[in-house]
């Protein structure tokens, strides 16, 4: 688990990701620390999982392929099957309408895709957190 949060007086915004990709993890972490945001990264579903009932982020970033038994999509049906009402952000690389719809169907309240713009990112961190 890495962490990077800015230091300011107010409460920052708590988001999780959970990414196995280094390079996607540094983006993703260097593009919300311009804000009050605390990113807690994570490489796998378990981890991500365990978490979130840990640590009640404000937003979820899950990424839909994972390294591990459990994709990102599998993650979301089991949160959301857990009561977890946190607003997930499915980050993807795909954009079709029938990935769209399983993952609607699995839980998710928006996607990101990849490759992204920071305006794209925080439009959605507004949205979600209530911060806009």
């Amino acid at each position: 688990m890495t962490t990077a949060m800015p230091t300011t007086n107010t409460q920052p915004l708590k988001v999780i990701y959970v990414e196995d990709n280094a390079n996607n993890q540094r983006l993703l972490c260097r593009m919300l620390s311009q804000r009050n945001i605390a990113v807690q990264l994570y490489d796998n579903a378990e981890d991500g999982y365990e978490a979130i009932f840990e640590n009640q982020p404000d937003l979820i970033f899950l990424d839909v392929h994972l390294k591990t038994k459990t994709s990102g999509l599998d993650l979301v049906r089991q949160l959301r099957h857990a009561g977890v009402n946190t607003p997930i952000i499915l980050v993807t690389i795909f954009n079709m309408m029938a990935d769209k719809k399983r993952a609607i169907e699995a839980g998710c309240d928006d996607f990101l895709m990849k490759p992204f713009e920071m305006k794209q990112l925080l439009s959605l961190v507004d949205q979600y957190s209530g911060q806009a």
